[in-house]
């Protein structure tokens, strides 16, 4: 370990947010010895992604998707049915479970007897100095994971109705008749449809082209919002807004889809855009933390800001929507800031998931941006349809793409609509990170009827390149 004094005394590292990011930091540099004074304010360890993002989001979805299976067998001679759900009741399980998850992190941090964990907010007095609940630390280096928060995008009229943020669903305890959610993220997703399934009207406007576009093909956003649609659930995409109004006590949406003016009835406002860094109380100024001009912290490929004892992760440098991809960064970021060698942050093998139902799960380059990035892209799909498992489970609705670089034939990217995507995502994020050809993909044994059938037979499309040739074998050599 570095230290850049001459002391025995271990490095002393400050991390500056609780969440997801900063305990698995925390962890892992208390763990490989150093001490570690972790200042959390607001929500309880955990975070977002514990308390109000991802995980409530999942276990709603869970529930509301036993609901829907239970309302509509999906074999003839099978007669179940749910009664209504008690929303109460089910927001009640979720907090229980992940105030289970947040003792967990305590437990886990306190075996550790270097680490101590102030329930206060952190703020720069200087280079090397934060005070907290008026006491005065002065760490050797600096983690900064804060989180972000929503501000509401800028459509006129807006300020004027009643809305809530994203992260305010997790605190409901009574289910509104009708939800509109202005924009779209990973945890929206799984809301939404988690909230139409248990008795909602639901609505996403969103000003991007589709779910997700410009990141993920038509064909990936075109599956989900198929699945979403013919659920019940509205979807708009880009949707240019002009203004929020009440009339008459109904609140009206007005904008223009592809130049044509549209209209919407609006219950309760979920505010998903304009997620902005919880920096503004840090005084990054006087420690000669830069930010760029969207606002985002600037680091180096280290994850170094531009003061060396100072490091950053997560919706602090943009790159936080997936909460254990920023882990993974604050991980990174930590071992730089203990040891004197450096390694690049946000590789493309970190792999992320949206809990839908089927769930979207992806990993590395998507085609559009590995297109961008000088790849020569080729795409091959596989729908659960032409899977015999799909047919098996009766689930035909997903697909998987893999995209692979044709000068090297190694894969560079997947995304996989289907159920247990999650799980099943892994398994191309391991091709990804050591090298795999699609060739190799392609020789693949899966357990037979499994969707990670469709690996292999995705792979195999491959050996068709784009002018139709297919790719021969070498011969046998000749009998002597």
């Amino acid at each position: 370990m570095a230290d850049t004094e001459a002391t025995s005394e271990p490095l002393h590292l400050a991390i500056v947010g609780g969440g997801v990011a900063g305990c698995e930091a925390a962890r892992w540099a208390a763990a490989n010895g150093a001490r570690v004074t972790l200042f959390n304010a607001g929500l309880p360890l955990g975070g977002t992604c514990i308390h109000v993002g991802t995980f409530p989001a999942r276990v709603l979805m869970t529930a509301a998707t036993d609901h829907h299976r239970a309302a509509q067998a999906r074999f003839d001679g099978i007669d179940t049915h749910s009664d209504a759900p008690d929303f109460a009741a089910l927001q009640n399980v979720q907090r229980t479970l992940a105030a289970r998850i947040r003792h967990r992190y305590y437990d886990e941090l306190q075996k550790h007897p270097g680490v101590n964990i102030v329930d206060a907010p952190a703020s720069f007095e200087d280079q090397t100095t934060l005070t907290a609940a008026d006491n005065t630390y002065e760490p050797d280096r600096v983690l900064l994971t804060p989180g972000s928060h929503s501000t509401p995008p800028p459509i006129p009229g807006l300020d004027d109705v009643d809305t809530i943020e994203l992260n305010d669903l997790a605190g409901l305890d009574t289910l509104p008749d009708t939800l509109t959610f202005l924009g779209c993220s990973a945890v929206s997703l799984s809301y939404a449809q988690a909230l139409s399934r248990l008795g909602g009207s639901v609505t996403i406007l969103t000003a991007e082209p589709g779910l997700f576009e410009p990141f993920h093909g038509p064909d990936i956003v075109g599956t989900l919002t198929d699945i979403l649609t013919d659920e019940g659930i509205e979807v708009a995409g880009g949707v240019d807004f002009d203004s929020i109004a009440t009339q008459n006590q109904q609140v009206y949406i007005r904008g223009q889809v592809d130049g044509q003016p549209a209209e919407w009835t609006a219950g309760k406002i979920v505010i998903v855009d304009h997620r902005r860094p919880r920096i503004d109380t840090l005084n990054l100024q006087r420690a000669g933390v830069e930010l760029t001009d969207d606002g985002y912290i600037v680091i180096d490929e280290s994850l170094q800001t531009t003061n060396d004892r100072v490091f950053a992760a997560g919706d602090a440098i943009g790159r936080g929507e997936h909460a254990y991809a920023a882990a993974y960064d604050a991980t990174l970021a930590a071992r730089n800031a203990i040891y004197p060698s450096r390694t690049a942050g946000h590789p493309t093998a970190v792999p992320y998931a949206v809990y839908t139902d089927p769930p979207l799960a992806g990993v590395g380059w998507t085609e559009p941006r590995a297109r961008n990035s000088g790849f020569d892209t080729d795409v091959a799909t596989t729908t659960l349809e032409q899977l015999p498992a799909g047919n098996a489970i009766a689930q035909s609705r997903g697909m998987l793409k893999l995209i692979r670089d044709r000068r090297s034939d190694h894969l560079v990217g997947a995304q996989l609509i289907a159920p247990h995507a999650a799980e099943l995502i892994m398994e191309l994020a391991l091709a990804i990170r050591y090298g795999l050809t699609t060739a190799e993909l392609s020789a693949l044994v899966h357990p037979p009827i499994s969707i990670g059938e469709a690996v292999a037979r995705t792979a195999r499309r491959f050996s068709t390149n784009g002018s139709g040739s297919t790719r021969q074998l070498p011969r046998p050599p000749a009998r002597p």
